[in-house]
């Protein structure tokens, strides 16, 4: 039924200009017919006409209450409204103009973060049911570290897992490195990961081309095959759709393509390559080594929680009958969800708050021009009111030019917001952006800015349409038409609009400013070295070429070593395995000389000589590591402050003696490094120890260079030096180390500039909005003003009249936000690290800025209507 209706509305609406021909042509005959009858009384042809017009009465109404009667006047009264709406807006182009910019970059601002947050966080994983996905870890009870309940799992820990637990569909793992992949007209380092069969299946992915790897191929002596993702694939390979069973090299060893991964839809994140991860029978049985990471889908109808009980009491009957391995180890379940983006949820919900801050700040200045605009109004609504115009009608007037104003707003909104989307994902850290690798408007976001604009024009519509009662239309006209004063409910409420916008404010330049006093008291933390005109480069030595025990390792490291030395503006070289604010870790069990039977826990690194002097990391005693400490020498071990600490408390370590994991070779303790910050800022030192590279050689190193000016500049002349020892060698990630610091607070500097970004945002429109309103009261007080400047009120009485009471209401409004800011702080101490609370300086700084914003734009209306003629004053009305 009432689709019959809205199409016969429309019908009516496309015919209305037949229809109001034929309304035309009927109320000519009518008024013809009287005429004529007119003159058959004796009366003149223009008589009869001005007497039949007469009698027929207003033509407008006439046509008004006909439409009205016809039913279709809805449609067609709106119409009428947008026209003569669109004629009055452009009428007044500052106005329109002023509310449609501020509207607009509200509504911008907001589409963009919220494209973000969708895209980041409500948006689902690209794997199928992604809800039943979690992560599984195991767990040091013993280390205080943030990211010991993320270490990696012993292979026998995951088989007596699959085996006993009921709350799991399947398990897969994986286990991440970097090779050298060949084959193409430079080598280059990728991410690989070595995968179970069941990795893919689990996921619910599909291959875009070929198949992904059999059970078959995951057993030691099977064929070596590979899938490739599909951005190597279209970046190195042009896409090529032979691809499949071709040769690729990976770290010098041949290897068929058998499949490639859709594009943002592998796991983990950043792999570029996939093999088959084979374990032998006698790796299946160990428990103290623990190198794989692990994912799992949950059974339906299990949640999270419930098996995690089940998985700590499997854990718990592991830890009884394997005390030696097993002790203080437990297993930690985290959805896949919050694995992914956990670490940036925090940040991107507090942005969102802060555009929103914005946002009402924007809508609070709109609103108030509409109450301005409402009461200057009053004329023309109650002249439209006397000559018949109903309330409804007039209020209909009003929203339809709010609908307008808003639409054009939300248009330029969000072609405004798909700039800056795609400008913030290039400049955004990596965590930030999506698996998918792309931000864009979708459905969501779409319906988002839509909502946006439609409420925004529905408040600020029904803000005007106050204006509008039949009591304030009614004291109007008996004033004869002279303008309103602002009643007092429209001076509540215009107080309310400037105190809130004040509290905003606040809140935002306190969030703003403690991210600002935050991060700077993070980089003053002492990281244990230099970070300072610090080179890096990762190496991969392919070990096809460089096996284990032929000491070619060594030799390439030592030349490497050399070489790099010889470069101009080069202080000092070496080499590490596990970099601090690298990407991995490796944590190794050991026994002391006094408790052979119990074993510690440590994290493990392997070191040239000379490693601790070029990172500038101070010997607190002892020596750094040499090149006397030869494969065939003594075994020797340098360590950290806080394993010295731990182990040896009151008494010195050095001439200590460990045994590391299952070797029984005794190792010395040579040297006492201090402690180093290897995991972030905030994280707490845990024991490390560290040994030659002669004496246990790694392919994978990260070669550290101290320079005396820039470190980049070296670059292309360390580049040149590996080509010249092994043309084959790709460089992996090459960065200066203070980079790599940098990294680690991306996302809180991403954070920092939204927040300052968006107070600036604040602070210039909640200055404006107070300019705004201030400069309209005393537009209204001209009169008041003008009679007091004429009784004699000095420029400065006026001055402080105008000043005070809103100075009064912005002082309110800053209390108040300091104390919202205080509480809010708390749960933004709680999220970002680093962070200082209470932090009066930030309070006090951001209260002075109000202060001044606040004075600045109530005293500029001031001081032009102190200077202005009295005499012109009075005479308006």
């Amino acid at each position: 039924m009432r689709l019959r209706r809205l199409m016969y509305d429309v019908r009516m609406l496309v015919t209305r200009r037949q229809r109001e021909e034929l309304l035309n042509d009927e109320i000519a005959f009518h008024i013809e017919q009287q005429a004529a009858q007119n003159e058959r009384l004796g009366m003149s042809r223009a008589e009869a006409l001005r007497v039949a017009r007469a009698t027929f009465g207003a033509i407008p109404a006439t046509k008004e209450d006909f439409r009205d009667v016809s039913g279709f006047s809805f449609l067609e009264s709106v119409a009428n409204d947008a026209r003569f709406g669109a004629r009055r807006l452009l009428s007044r182009p500052v106005f329109s103009a002023t509310v449609v910019a501020t509207l607009a970059l509200g509504i911008a601002a907001s589409t963009t973060v919220f494209t973000v947050l969708n895209a980041v966080l409500l948006r689902p994983l690209p794997y199928d049911r992604p809800a039943e996905l979690v992560t599984v870890w195991e767990h040091s009870r013993r280390s205080a570290q943030p990211g010991a309940n993320h270490e990696d799992i012993a292979p026998a820990n995951l088989f007596d897992w699959q085996r006993l637990n009921r709350s799991f569909v399947g398990f897969a793992w994986y286990n991440r490195s970097v090779a050298t992949l060949g084959g193409g007209d430079e080598p280059e380092q990728v991410v690989t990961s070595g995968a179970s069969a069941s990795l893919f299946p689990l996921l619910g992915i599909r291959p875009v081309l070929g198949r992904f790897i059999r059970e078959d191929e995951a057993v030691p002596g099977a064929e070596r095959v590979v899938v490739i993702d599909e951005s190597l694939w279209r970046r190195r390979f042009a896409a090529d759709p032979k691809i499949l069973g071709r040769t690729v090299t990976l770290d010098a060893v041949g290897y068929r393509v058998i499949g490639v991964a859709p594009a943002g839809g592998g796991f983990p994140r950043e792999t570029a390559v996939w093999t088959p991860l084979t374990l032998s029978a006698s790796s299946w049985a160990t428990r103290n080594a623990h190198y794989l990471d692990v994912i799992a889908r949950l059974r339906p109808d299990v949640s999270v929680s419930a098996a995690q009980i089940e998985i700590n009491a499997i854990a718990a009957q592991l830890e009884r009958q394997y005390p030696t391995t097993n002790a203080d180890l437990g297993v930690n379940l985290i959805s896949l969800t919050d694995e992914l983006v956990g670490s940036v949820r925090p940040s991107l919900w507090l942005v969102f708050g802060a555009v929103a801050f914005v946002l009402i700040i924007a809508c609070a200045n709109v609103a108030g021009l509409f109450l301005a605009r409402a009461a200057a109004n009053q004329g023309e609504l109650a002249l439209r009111r006397a000559l018949g115009a109903s309330r409804r009608r007039l209020v209909q007037q009003v929203l339809t030019e709010s609908f307008l104003l808003s639409a054009v707003a939300g248009f330029l909104g969000i072609l405004i917001a798909i700039w800056s989307t795609q400008s913030l994902a290039r400049f955004s850290p990596v965590a930030i952006v999506p698996a998918s690798g792309s931000l864009g408007l979708d459905l969501h976001v779409a319906a988002f800015a839509l909502a946006l604009a439609l409420a925004t024009a529905v408040v600020f519509g029904l803000a005007q349409a106050t204006g509008a009662g039949e009591s304030a239309l009614q004291a109007h006209l008996k004033r004869g038409g002279q303008q309103a004063l602002m009643g007092s409910v429209q001076q509540r409420g215009r107080r309310v609009l400037v105190a809130a916008e004040l509290g905003f404010t606040m809140v935002l330049l306190a969030g703003a400013g403690l991210m600002v006093r935050g991060l700077a008291a993070t980089a003053r933390v002492d990281l244990g070295f230099r970070p300072t005109h610090v080179f890096t480069a990762e190496i991969r030595l392919p070990g096809a070429r460089y096996s284990a025990g032929s000491g070619l390792s060594e030799r390439f490291y030592a030349r490497l070593i050399g070489d790099a030395k010889q470069i101009p503006g080069v202080e000092a070289a070496s080499a590490v395995f596990m970099l601090p604010f690298g990407r991995d870790n490796r944590v190794y069990s050991f026994r002391t000389a006094s408790e052979p039977a119990t074993p510690q826990r440590a994290n493990f690194r392997v070191a040239a000589p000379g490693y601790f002097g070029t990172m500038g990391s101070p010997m607190l005693s002892g020596r750094d590591i040499s090149w006397t400490d030869s494969a065939d020498g003594r075994r020797v071990v340098v360590i950290n402050k806080t394993m010295a600490e731990c182990f040896w408390p009151g008494r010195s370590a050095l001439g200590q003696v460990i045994r590391i994991r299952t070797d029984t070779t005794p190792v010395e303790v040579v040297g006492v490094v201090a402690d180093m910050k290897y995991f972030g800022h905030e994280a707490q030192p845990e024991p490390e120890m560290y040994v030659p590279h002669a004496q246990v050689q790694v392919n994978a190193m990260t070669v550290v260079v101290r320079t005396r000016d820039n470190p980049s500049r070296v670059a292309a002349s360390f580049a040149a030096a590996v080509r010249a020892l092994d043309s084959e060698i790709a460089l992996g990630r090459v960065s200066t180390m203070t980079d790599l610091i940098d990294a680690s607070l991306a996302v809180r500097r991403f954070t920092r500039g939204m927040l300052s970004g968006f107070a600036a945002a604040a602070l210039l429109l909640s200055g404006i909005g107070i300019y705004g309103l201030v400069a309209y009261s005393v537009t209204q007080r001209r009169r008041e003003i003008g009679i007091r400047v004429a009784v004699g009120a000095r420029p400065r009485d006026v001055l402080t009249l105008v000043t005070a009471s809103e100075l009064r209401t912005s002082a309110i409004g800053i209390v108040v936000g300091a104390v919202v800011a205080l509480m809010l702080s708390r749960a933004l101490a709680a999220s970002v690290p680093g962070l200082v609370m209470p932090d009066p300086i930030v309070l006090l700084t951001a209260a002075g800025l109000l202060a001044v914003a606040a004075l600045l734009a109530s005293a500029i209306p001031a001081i032009r209507a102190a200077r202005e003629d009295p005499v012109a004053a009075l005479r308006t009305n």
